[in-house]
């Protein structure tokens, strides 16, 4: 088990926040695996003395040692330089695409999973390179584009490791400042020519409620503290619309259930 990894390492820091000071390695072995029985099933105290650093431990300090840290910081990946060559690194153009296309979904806000990654690879891959799905592997095996090729190439080419959301991506255009100040001279301008009484100009606004959560998961590039994802804050719901005019009367709320005004 590769405890360094982002979603298992995350579990570890839970059971020392449990635990809480003095850092105990029984403790913290008991917690983890009260927490995820089948994960740290061969977690010993002695493995996680390894992992605190002693020098620290006797200042009183409770920290881990900065080469744990480093091994989790890269998810534990082996160090060195590889001399093995990818199925795709002779086409370095087809790369180019897939690499281009990932970064700007992710620029888009748009969550990324294995499963969307390897559609997309694969439409690239059948468009530009079929010949690669007809290729004999090592082993007498054909190139499929499995999850496994896939992880190793985010991790390796894109320097991408899964991550889990931060905040809601940006939905608001780059000139929302000069839309609103529009609107709003429009809203003046009709008040002004029609006339318009205070207890038919009506502000509306929606709110949510949340049927069911969204994904917070997505594949992004190591070490940015922001991990932003659309469509985090708009998730499955029925739609409540609440409304006031400008005379001060509250109006009845109105729900909406797929399309449907009750």
């Amino acid at each position: 088990m590769n405890y360094f990894q982002p979603l298992v390492w995350s579990q570890v820091q839970a059971a020392v926040r449990q635990v809480g000071y003095p850092w105990k390695q029984v403790d913290i072995c008991r917690a983890a695996k009260l927490a995820n029985p089948q994960t740290f099933a061969q977690l010993t105290p002695k493995t996680v003395g390894r992992w605190i650093d002693p020098d620290a431990h006797k200042r009183g300090v409770h920290k881990w040692k900065d080469s744990v840290l480093e091994y989790v910081k890269h998810g534990n990946a082996p160090g060195g330089k590889t001399t093995r060559r990818g199925i795709l690194d002779s086409y370095p153009e087809v790369c180019e695409m897939i690499n281009t296309q990932l970064n700007v979904m992710r620029k888009a806000g748009a969550p990324l999973s294995s499963l969307s990654i390897r559609a997309i690879m694969i439409g690239i891959i059948e468009k530009h390179a079929p010949q690669l799905f007809e290729q004999i592997l090592a082993g007498e095996t054909m190139f499929r584009c499995s999850e496994s090729f896939i992880r190793k190439y985010i991790t390796n080419n894109l320097h991408w490791s899964l991550r889990a959301s931060t905040r809601a991506a940006q939905k608001l255009p780059e000139n929302v400042e000069e839309i609103v100040t529009n609107a709003a001279l429009r809203e003046a301008f009709c008040i002004r020519n029609y006339n318009i009484d205070a207890a038919l100009r009506v502000n509306t606004d929606q709110t949510q409620t949340i049927y069911q959560q969204g994904t917070k998961i997505t594949w992004h590039q190591k070490g940015d503290r922001q991990v932003p994802v659309v469509g985090i804050d708009e998730k499955r719901a029925f739609t409540l619309v609440p409304s006031i005019s400008a005379s001060g009367e509250l109006l009845p709320f109105q729900a909406i259930f797929h399309g449907v005004s009750c």
